[in-house]
C-alpha cells in the first residue's frame, strides 16, 4: 500500500511543469531617427542656396566644409575659365585686325567670326554663298543681305598660316568656354549631391552619405594606372 501511494504521488508530480514568463524587446533596423529640433526641409533648401548651409544647421561642419570648398573651386573654375576664354578671343580679333585687315564693329557678331577662320577672304565666303554652297559649309544663311560687303566685315589673310593660327586661338577660346561651362555643370551637381546628403543625414541622426567618406589611393601595377578609392559607411 505505501508503494502504490508513492507511485501516485510520483505520477503527479511528473504532471508538474512550470512556464517562465518571457519578455522580449524589438528593434525595428529600419526605423528612421530624425533629429532633434532640426528641420530637414531648412536643411535641404539652404544646400540648394548653396552647399553646405544644411550640413552647418546640423552641426556636421566636417561635410559643410568639404561641400564649401567644392562649391568655392567651381566658382572660380568657372569664372576664370570663361574670362581666360574671352582673353583669347580678344586676342584672335587683335590678330585677325593685323593679319586679314579686319575692322570688326557693327554686324560682326560670333558667326562672322568664326567664318573668319573658315575663308582666306571675305570674297571667297560671298561666292560660296552666291555658288549655293550654305548647306556645304553648314552656313545656314542666304541671300545678299547676308553677305559681308561693308568695308568693316570684308578680310584679306595673308598667308595659310596666318589663318591657321587664328583658328588655333579660337579653338583655344572655345575649349576654355567648354570649361566654364563644365564647372557651372559641377556647381548643379555639387548642389543635388548635397541636397540629396543632407535628406539622409535629416533621417539618420545627422549622418549623411559622406560622413565618414575616407580616400584610399590606389595603384594598379600591371597597367600602371593611379586612381582614389571612395569610402563611405552610414
Amino acid at each position: 500500500m505505501p508503494f502504490f501511494t508513492g507511485c501516485i504521488v510520483a505520477a503527479s508530480l511528473a504532471q508538474v511543469h512550470v512556464e517562465e514568463e518571457m519578455s522580449t524587446d524589438s528593434i525595428n533596423v529600419f526605423q528612421k531617427d530624425e533629429m532633434a529640433g532640426k528641420s530637414g526641409a531648412i536643411a535641404m533648401t539652404a544646400n540648394l542656396l548653396l552647399p553646405g548651409l544644411g550640413h552647418y544647421y546640423f552641426g556636421n561642419e566636417k561635410a559643410a566644409h568639404g561641400f564649401l570648398a567644392a562649391e568655392a573651386l567651381f566658382i572660380f573654375g568657372a569664372f576664370a575659365c570663361n574670362q581666360y576664354a574671352r582673353e583669347i578671343a580678344a586676342s584672335a580679333h587683335a590678330f585677325a585686325f593685323l593679319y586679314a585687315n579686319v575692322q570688326g564693329g557693327t554686324g560682326a557678331d560670333d558667326f562672322f567670326w568664326d567664318n573668319i577662320g573658315k575663308f582666306m577672304d571675305s570674297d571667297g565666303l560671298n561666292q560660296s554663298r552666291e555658288a549655293g554652297y550654305n548647306q556645304a559649309q553648314n552656313l545656314n544663311r542666304a541671300g545678299d543681305e547676308n553677305k559681308y560687303l561693308t568695308p568693316n566685315l570684308q578680310w584679306r589673310w595673308q598667308d595659310e598660316a596666318s589663318r591657321q593660327q587664328y583658328n588655333d586661338y579660337m579653338k583655344k577660346s572655345l575649349n576654355y568656354r567648354v570649361a566654364s561651362n563644365f564647372f557651372i555643370g559641377a556647381m548643379i551637381l555639387n548642389r543635388l549631391v548635397s541636397f540629396i546628403d543632407v535628406r539622409v543625414a535629416s533621417r539618420h541622426n545627422g549622418k549623411g552619405l559622406f560622413s565618414s567618406l575616407q580616400l584610399y589611393p590606389r595603384f594598379a601595377a600591371s597597367a600602371g594606372v593611379y586612381g582614389i578609392s571612395c569610402v563611405s559607411t552610414f
